[in-house]
């Protein structure tokens, strides 16, 4: 699994580890990449999945760390990002690619769009799944 953040103007691209109790976290580096650059943005994201994920302990909950993203992003909390940001959860079942879009909410979180998520076969690779990302991130008229 993988995550793809869009905020004013940026790609953000985290790599995204796998805890020692199965769920996934964001940790860094975080590459950002500017919109327009897809050529960027498609080697930052081969990156990210070459590295697979990561394996990582489990934090504490008096542990956890701070969302890897906020300082690319230029935002001092969740809250202040999510109101202006987009996330792609991009997956590989083996065969394909699977981009889920979340997006700003009416009031302003996140909220799952399943209608946008979009399968891409792996023999059309990450080109075809930036171009995905590219082409919704044109089609919204809320950024």
């Amino acid at each position: 699994m993988w995550h793809v953040y869009f905020r004013k103007g940026y790609y953000l691209l985290p790599v995204v580890a796998e805890t020692d109790a199965g769920y996934f976290l964001d940790v860094g580096p975080v590459s950002k990449v500017p919109v327009g650059d897809e050529k960027a943005l498609e080697a930052a994201l081969e990156s990210v999945i070459l590295q697979q994920n990561p394996k990582t302990a489990t934090p504490s909950r008096s542990s956890f760390p701070k969302p890897v993203v906020l300082e690319p992003a230029g935002v001092k909390s969740w809250a202040s990002f999510e109101k202006k940001s987009i996330c792609w959860t991009i997956t590989y079942d083996g065969s394909s690619y699977v981009v889920a879009v979340t997006g700003r909410a009416t009031k302003g979180g996140w909220t799952d769009a399943p209608e946008d998520t979009v399968r891409i076969s792996r023999d059309e690779g990450v080109s075809a799944v930036v171009s995905a990302i590219a082409k919704h991130l044109r089609g919204r008229s809320d950024i």
